[in-house]
């Protein structure tokens, strides 16, 4: 009698789990590579934005006054004041940075419409602290500059983000 050149069921399953096994480490190694991939693009988009909001916020505190009486709010979670013929606000809506503008009208005397612009998204806290210095020339309390301190997050990743830096005001002491 003779004896069939072929593969007995045992061979057919060792193969069948060995395949199976490799499949599963290659399928895990991409899935972590993938998930490591998106928490970095979330971790460098949230960094973006709160660098791109801290210019923002620093262009305009740079050209914003130091006399404290052109000052509406400059403390807590948001900042407004008058330069000029407009008004500007800086603050947190839901979980955005906002910068807020309006400019009057002479000609109609009265403010015209508020055009507002979304500096940063992911947002979860923003604190404006003023530091104050006294003008030697005639004794008079300006507001020299304002520490601000951005804090985000993107919830679904896990990802936390703070920033903190000192902003300078544009008037000169």
């Amino acid at each position: 009698m003779r004896i069939a050149q072929g593969f007995t069921i045992i061979e057919w399953l060792i193969y069948f789990f060995l395949i199976s096994f490799v499949l599963t480490g290659i399928f895990h190694f991409a899935f972590t590579i993938h998930q490591n991939v998106v928490q970095t693009e979330g971790r460098s988009t949230l960094l973006l934005s709160l660098s791109i909001a801290h210019d923002v916020v620093a262009r305009d505190l740079a050209v914003a006054p130091g006399s404290l009486e052109r000052w509406k709010n400059f403390q807590g979670d948001f900042i407004s004041w008058k330069q000029d013929e407009r008004e500007i606000f800086l603050g947190k809506e839901k979980e955005s940075l906002v910068r807020t503008e309006r400019k009057f009208n002479r000609k109609l005397n009265k403010w015209g419409k508020k055009t507002k612009s979304l500096l940063a998204r992911h947002i979860t806290s923003v604190k404006f602290h003023p530091k104050y210095q006294e003008r030697a020339s005639d004794n008079k309390l300006l507001l020299h500059g304002i520490r601000l301190l951005l804090k985000g997050e993107i919830k679904d990743f896990q990802i936390k983000v703070e920033r903190t830096t000192f902003l300078k005001t544009g008037e000169i002491l």
